[in-house]
């Protein structure tokens, strides 16, 4: 890792253990005595199941058995549940791994502030609004960006991890913002959230699993993905994740297949299933290929991409940005490797290993359930790189501007159907005609 990498680690971590430090909420002292056991108990287990899985039997250099002591000792002075499931989230935390984090359990109630932010370039910006929500209430609005929250700079470094704290670790009660719309002066917001009755689960057995499950506050709710045909032959096709279900992708391609030049939308997915990847990667290429391999604990696995019958041989584009995480990485990079796609958008987190997700328990009087996902196997690109907090730069860089956003208008697919009417050898024009249509999540 590069020194400014470095640098920036720990930077991002010193915002966010302030955060954790500052956002706890005492409970009385008879509450605390049988939680302090049952989240000891969890880091336990959480350390054991890490030791035992964990791809790498030295956990990164960590003295493994001391964390978890020093894990135990922070959940004897914690002060709150959450400063005690911090603790635990910190201890998982230390190997520095994308794919490895603790998932704490179900809270009795959640706040809902009626927002999505994430980062474009170095800045954080808010890109959805939930309607009638405590967010746009409060006059905030989408293109916004946002420069703190409760006196902390969000940053593309730790701006995720600082979501994650004040959403599901410890929840706050209120958020003070100070944001700003382009070309205006900074504003400050006060969030006064909604309460939701409904526990906050992350449906582990449906979704593949991510961080970002934990940050978004609808993780459940149902995603739809676009296809379009533009004008000259140019087909849209939006893959949200790698799912289980790799026909649903093929009927997505499908949809396209015609084109003479495809757009392929990685923008927010998050990765997913492995096989899903191969075997839709496979619809873009003429001849069989390795993309890499994965090195488990105990063996390596090439990653062979089969070409299919009717595979796509034209110009390919794809969008990617900062929420493009593993499997899509892999899929935009595999494809700069070969040159066979121009990459357009923002650069990816660099969120890539192979992962699992472990349901557990604590307790017999009162189950306690809760989650773990761990890294099995370390992903290595054909160029022997790994992408593992390195992610893809984009060929071409694209970044909306909060005006963009606010006018929901997508320029960096526009920049992206503009270099496939250049490919395709089409006059440039100013405006496109599109059929958008959609397709509910199978």
């Amino acid at each position: 890792m590069r020194l400014t990498q470095v640098c920036r680690r720990i930077a991002a971590l010193i915002v966010v253990f302030a955060i954790m430090m500052s956002l706890s909420l005492p409970a009385a002292a008879d509450e605390l005595g049988s939680e302090r056991g049952r989240m000891k108990d969890i880091a336990k287990q959480v350390a054991k199941e890490l030791e035992k899985n964990y791809y790498d039997p030295k956990m990164n250099g960590m003295d493994w058995p001391a964390l978890l002591n020093q894990t135990r000792e922070r959940i004897e002075g914690a002060k709150s549940v959450g400063e005690m499931i911090t603790s635990i989230f910190i201890m998982v935390d230390k190997l520095k791994d994308s794919h490895t984090f603790f998932i704490p359990p179900a809270r009795a109630t959640s706040y809902k502030y009626g927002f999505e932010a994430k980062a474009f370039g170095n800045e954080a910006r808010i890109y959805e609004l939930k309607k009638n929500g405590a967010a746009m209430r409060a006059g905030l609005k989408i293109g916004d960006r946002i420069l703190k929250i409760n006196g902390h700079p969000a940053e593309r470094g730790s701006f995720d991890l600082m979501m994650l704290d004040m959403r599901r670790l410890r929840p706050v009660i209120a958020m003070d913002l100070v944001v700003q719309a382009d070309g205006e002066e900074p504003r400050n917001v006060r969030l006064e959230p909604i309460k939701d009755a409904k526990p906050t689960v992350l449906d582990a057995v449906n979704r593949l699993g991510d961080i970002w499950d934990l940050i978004v506050e609808d993780e459940n709710a149902e995603e739809i993905w676009h296809s379009a045909n533009y004008d000259g032959g140019i087909g849209y096709i939006q893959i949200r994740e790698f799912l289980y279900n790799s026909e649903f992708l093929d009927g997505m391609y499908d949809k396209v297949k015609g084109s003479k030049a495809i757009i392929v939308d990685m923008r927010g997915n998050p990765g997913g299933v492995q096989d899903t990847l191969k075997s839709f990667s496979g619809l873009f290429q003429s001849a069989q290929s390795e993309m890499g391999k994965v090195e488990y604990r105990n063996k390596t696995e090439p990653l062979i991409i089969k070409a299919r019958k009717g595979n796509f041989t034209g110009p390919m584009f794809i969008l990617i940005d900062s929420r493009s995480g593993s499997a899509a990485e892999m899929f935009a990079k595999h494809f700069q490797l070969s040159k066979r796609a121009v990459i357009i958008g923002d650069h990816s987190p660099g969120r890539v290993n192979s992962a699992r997700i472990f349901s557990e328990e604590v307790g017999t009087d009162r189950v306690v359930p809760y989650n773990i996902e761990i890294a099995m196997g370390k992903v290595v690109m054909a160029d022997g790189q790994v992408l593992e907090k390195t992610g893809v730069a984009p060929d071409q860089f694209c970044l909306p501007t909060g005006k963009d956003l606010f006018e929901e208008r997508d320029t960096c697919l526009h920049v992206a159907v503009a270099a496939a009417r250049k490919a395709l050898d089409l006059p440039v024009v100013d405006k496109v005609s599109v059929k958008m249509t959609e397709a509910g999540k199978n």
